[in-house]
């Protein structure tokens, strides 16, 4: 359970738009203090028995329930129903100014090495018209968390992607994105990606590459989506290639609206990262593991006030070993006005 009470202001967007074309300043704000109790607990440990760890901290928290950033989009209109435009978005640490860290691999120790990037969140330019729209650049992947192409958890998170049901952010590079026009309710969507990591091989198949295809459907007060994704190992690697199947939806009945999501994953290592401090991570932790997630939640609104509860719950396995993770939250939020609440 992680029980959060927290401060937030969010950052107002503006925009100067001049003739055919725009150009957009946006951005938001997110900080204050959080309390965090987690408990994670491991069956069948190696030497017998159960294994429970416990942690509890008390710490100045950023983008809790939204992202600290602030990006430039713009567009263009071409004529003929065409638009050409870009999104650029940098995420940032509220509480030092610092950019956002992301991993770029272990040193020579096995110790994680982290770097920055000016638009870490996104960066992409994309061609919109009557059959749809096309992105290319640095990109979420279907089942972030966040990002503009973000259907499982917009769909089926009461909580729009923080903290429940799984919090998260996958980052794509090198990814070209389709998205069709809505027909019917329905939208199909399309991602690939030359090599996830920063940069790419002389050789195609030595890329870590990625797949997705997803669609999202809407009826009236009833939303549906799904997406399968794998990452396809470069061929020096000894792992298995990574694959997983998501699925969300949520309906509103009057002034609440009902969430769901379920997950399969195999061979993500989900399960060998919460079996860390036991010893069984690497290749063939992750070759051998599996996890089936799922969460529920709803949202209550009334006047300008919103009330969220959710639950989370993870089985995992590696071989004969068997982990579990459950998590509940609950968030308040008082809009101040349609730019800034109090949570």
């Amino acid at each position: 359970m992680k029980p959060t009470l927290l401060l937030a202001a969010c950052l107002a967007a503006f925009s100067y738009t001049a003739g055919a074309s725009s150009v957009t300043l946006y951005g938001n704000l997110d900080t204050g203090f959080a309390y965090v109790h987690d408990k994670t607990t491991t069956n069948q440990v190696p030497n017998g028995g159960q294994y429970s760890e416990t942690r509890n901290s008390f710490v100045m928290s950023n983008g809790v329930i939204s992202d600290n950033f602030i990006g430039l989009k713009g567009k263009e209109d071409l004529g003929n129903g065409m638009q050409v435009g870009f999104a650029l978005e940098s995420q940032f640490n509220l509480s030092n100014g610092d950019f956002q860290r992301h991993f770029e691999g272990n040193a020579e120790d096995g110790k994680p090495i982290f770097g920055t990037l000016l638009f870490e969140r996104e960066a992409r330019l994309f061609v919109k018209g009557a059959y749809g729209s096309l992105s290319i650049g640095r990109m979420d992947a279907l089942t972030s968390s966040t990002g503009s192409f973000n259907i499982i958890s917009r769909t089926g998170d009461a909580f729009e992607g923080y903290g429940l049901p799984f919090d998260s952010r996958q980052k794509l590079d090198n990814a070209i994105t389709y998205q069709s026009p809505e027909v019917a309710g329905f939208r199909g969507y399309a991602q690939y990606s030359l090599d996830v990591g920063n940069e790419q091989n002389d050789k195609f198949k030595e890329n870590l590459r990625y797949y997705a295809l997803g669609g999202a459907f809407h009826h009236e007060n009833f939303n549906l989506a799904g997406a399968f994704e794998q990452y396809r190992m470069p061929n020096e690697y000894q792992g298995k290639n990574l694959y997983a199947i998501h699925t969300a939806a949520n309906m509103k009945l009057g002034d609440f609206t009902l969430y769901g999501t379920a997950a399969y994953t195999k061979n993500d290592g989900g399960a060998s990262v919460m079996i860390d401090s036991v010893g069984l991570v690497g290749v063939s932790a992750q070759n051998n593991s599996n996890s089936r997630q799922f969460s529920l939640g709803t949202k209550y609104e009334f006047g300008s006030n919103e009330v969220m509860v959710g639950a989370r719950f993870i089985n995992g396995k590696y071989d004969d070993i068997k982990v579990s993770n459950q998590g509940a939250a609950a968030r308040f939020v008082h809009h101040l006005s349609n730019r800034t609440g109090l949570y």
